[in-house]
């Protein structure tokens, strides 16, 4: 108030000091924008709103269908392996299923049915059941993620692999489908035109461009629906202007002139 500000920026803005910030900000009519890491890569969001599935990006299907194609895809920015062991031999059908970092706000705030890694593993333990013999799930720990799997990984289901030291690329790019909670995956999924389920809240689902399931029937229906086909062009408008209109151009770790601009 004394300082007489015209904008409150801030990165991510979801822990209680940013959300008092933003509650006093709002009082005092300053405008807030909030940054974040784009999903596409080498980009970065700016939104008034908020991030992930708190931000401003149209959930109405019809309002992608007047969007210019013009989208050039990047490579995928590589993830961290855990250790510099080899890459996993995957089985020729599969399943990939990735991790996120459990204390993320994307775990805290926008998974209202699992809680946790281990509650996503008994999912996949259960969704293994029913799967037909020569279809596996892979599994790969988020690299940024401090928890401890060990327990996890003594279990040896052997319709279960973990592929902790592949490229995640490659996972995304083999997989039949792609089982996220909400992590940009999913994202990246939609981008190499992969059948995407969510389990969790995701600016990128529930209106044609990923579907979302919160049991493990629903999951086991969309995997065995036939009639689930993915349509790459409405992919491409989607992703056309994610690129073109609402991701700032550029990362915040090697901001250019146009990224300032």
């Amino acid at each position: 108030k004394n300082g007489k500000y015209d904008v409150l920026c801030l990165w991510g803005g979801y822990n209680a000091f940013q959300r008092m910030a933003i509650l006093a900000a709002k009082k005092l009519n300053i405008k807030v924008y909030h940054f974040e890491n784009g999903s596409l890569p080498n980009t970065t969001v700016m939104d008034n709103k908020g991030t992930n599935y708190n931000n401003s990006v149209p959930r109405d299907r019809s309002f992608y269908s007047n969007i210019e194609i013009n989208f050039t895809p990047a490579p995928l920015v590589p993830r961290d392996t855990l250790s510099a062991k080899p890459a996993t031999i995957l089985p020729q059908r599969y399943i990939f299923c990735p991790f996120q970092v459990e204390l993320d706000n994307q775990i805290l705030i926008n998974s209202p049915w699992i809680t946790n890694m281990f509650q996503f593993y008994e999912v996949i333990e259960e969704l293994a059941k029913h799967a037909p013999e020569d279809c596996f799930f892979v599994i790969k720990a988020h690299p940024n993620c401090k928890q401890d799997y060990s327990e996890l990984y003594k279990k040896n289901n052997p319709k279960i692999v973990f592929a902790n030291n592949n490229s995640t690329e490659d996972l995304i790019k083999n997989a039949d489908f792609i089982i996220t909670i909400n992590s940009t995956v999913g994202i990246e999924g939609i981008m190499k035109n992969k059948k995407v389920i969510t389990l969790g809240n995701a600016f990128y689902s529930g209106y044609g461009f990923a579907k979302d399931a919160r049991s493990v029937d629903q999951i086991l229906y969309l995997l065995s629906d036939n009639m689930w086909e993915v349509e790459e062009e409405e992919n491409l408008k989607f992703l056309s202007f994610l690129q073109n209109i609402y991701f700032v151009p550029g990362s915040w770790k090697s901001p250019t002139k146009e990224h300032l601009e």
